[in-house]
């Protein structure tokens, strides 16, 4: 059976959604959670008074078999519906936005970091990708 997760959030190369230069407390309200896919020393928080996740992350990429993001995610199982808004995709303070940093929506097999996944997202510099 395939496992699905959903994605809100922020994968790759000193990036964040939210709140640009605030590091996250690495909190998420239930059922959400997250962790590092790879080795990233991302974190994530989110905020009840925007209902908006902030993450900063890095990793090497999302592509072939070792995935490398954090990723801020629910357990999915059956149909279901997905509404998510992307509200900036910005760098650190002391780092160039990767054009390949990506935030969107994002379906894995498991969270292991060659799993299977599709995802719909926006990059730092290189447009819309699914």
């Amino acid at each position: 059976m395939f496992r699905k997760f959903y994605l809100l959030t922020c994968f790759l190369l000193a990036s964040a959604i939210g709140l640009p230069g605030t590091a996250p407390a690495d909190t998420v309200p239930s059922p959400w959670t997250n962790q590092d896919i790879g080795t990233t020393g991302g974190s994530a928080d989110y905020s009840p008074g925007t209902g908006g996740y902030t993450v900063v992350a890095s990793g090497a990429d999302i592509w072939s078999t070792s995935d490398q993001f954090h990723f801020v995610y629910q357990s999915i199982t059956g149909s279901g519906t997905i509404t998510a808004r992307v509200v900036s995709i910005e760098p650190l303070p002391t780092y160039a936005l990767n054009p390949w940093a990506k935030a969107g929506v994002m379906f894995r097999e498991d969270l292991a970091g060659g799993s299977k996944w599709s995802m719909v997202s926006i990059t730092g510099d290189s447009g819309c990708r699914m």
